[in-house]
């Protein structure tokens, strides 16, 4: 009878190890995601097609319970690929970017202020961010962060400015921020419209640098455009 007792207490252990074993696999699975952006680039050279990139963004929980989201190009169509790396607060902290020169990969890495927003110094790869809090949440007031960036022994600043505004379903969709790529993902969703710029001389000239659509509630905008380049989350995985 011990002997029995013994076998129980045996099989009930190992059952309950799998099924830790397997909660924690699960919500390891969960943390992990992966997204699609299309982006669109408009040539410098006029009359020239758009060109198409489809990138992969895939979000790696790290031991740390920090964050990297790995960037690659889903086609092959360029031989550029990004490591985005995010502190526990989801905040964009260091990016290395990497691409070819003459046959060799090269990397640009890049450390940020976690308290700013991040404006990556490429065009390339769609992977600016807010550095705000998540999931998004609407603001109504403006934020206006002044950014230092060091080439050589040279150091610039740059007063930036983000606002935001509610935005309807009707006017993303006739400004093409909404198409057949993200529609699904903005069902019955608040939009709102943030608008980084860079502020000149005076207060009232603006320079802008990006938008982004955002719906309430995500941890990724829906569309974001900058010089050159209009990307979409899509729904594709």
């Amino acid at each position: 009878m011990r002997r029995k007792i013994i076998w129980w207490q045996i099989l009930l252990s190992l059952l309950l190890l799998v099924g830790i074993t397997g909660s924690a696999s699960l919500a390891a699975a969960e943390k992990n995601q992966t997204w699609v952006v299309r982006s669109e680039y408009q040539s410098p050279i006029p009359g020239k097609e758009k060109s198409t990139i489809w990138w992969q963004f895939e979000r790696q929980i790290l031991v740390n319970g920090e964050a990297r989201v790995v960037v690659t190009d889903l086609e092959g169509r360029v031989q550029s690929r990004a490591e985005l790396y995010y502190d526990l607060n989801d905040a964009l902290a260091q990016a290395d970017c990497y691409r070819q020169r003459r046959g060799e990969e090269i990397v640009d890495a890049r450390i940020y202020d976690v308290t700013a927003l991040a404006i990556m110094n490429q065009s390339l790869i769609p992977g600016d961010c807010l550095n705000r809090e998540q999931p998004f949440a609407a603001r109504k007031k403006a934020d206006e962060y002044l950014i230092k960036e060091q080439i050589g022994t040279t150091v610039f600043s740059s007063r930036i400015l983000v606002t935001e505004e509610s935005v309807s379903y009707s006017e993303a969709l006739a400004a093409g921020m909404i198409g057949s790529d993200n529609q699904g993902l903005v069902q019955g969703k608040t939009l709102r419209l943030v608008t980084v710029s860079k502020l000149m001389r005076t207060e009232a000239e603006l320079s802008p640098l990006m938008r982004q659509l955002w719906a309430v509630g995500d941890s990724f905008w829906l569309y974001e455009e900058k010089a050159g380049r209009r990307s979409w989350r899509c729904q594709r995985q």
